[in-house]
């Protein structure tokens, strides 16, 4: 860690080969993962999306990290259970991160009807930041 973020507070994460990992393929495990995540402020998100051989493809996997420990989510095994995620993405006190974020909000909502809350994307916050961004007007 850096003195800065030493001096600032900062709370690092331990490394990748020390990071709890559930992979969560039955609903009690949802239900867990749930429960767990129900006192946190951040998680970061991701999907993977399948759509070979597909017009519109499938969201197969969901990704969710506190840093201090990550999840697997198998949308695939658990499709007909993942309105229950809905509670914790629409939470406006959990931040949402993730970085190129524009096809996962669009995947959640088609696939699972799922709606993301305080997000922040880090693709838009580096394109503001170098000056990347499209302005209108």
């Amino acid at each position: 860690m850096s003195a800065a973020a030493a001096a600032a507070g900062a709370i690092m994460p331990p490394p990748l080969s020390e990071t709890p990992l559930l992979w969560v393929n039955t609903p009690r495990k949802l239900k867990r993962m749930l429960s767990e995540l129900s006192a946190v402020s951040a998680i970061a998100v991701d999907t993977e999306h399948n759509s070979q051989r597909s017009y519109l493809g499938l969201t197969c996997l969901l990704q969710i990290s506190t840093g201090f420990k990550d999840y697997l989510i198998d949308c695939l095994a658990l499709h007909d259970h993942m309105h229950l995620l809905r509670p914790l993405m629409a939470d406006t006190s959990v931040t949402k991160v993730l970085h190129g974020g524009a096809n996962d909000v669009i995947w959640l909502q088609r696939d699972f009807h799922i709606y993301l809350v305080n997000v922040f994307d880090t693709e838009k916050a580096a394109q503001v930041i170098c000056g990347l961004e499209k302005r209108t007007g």
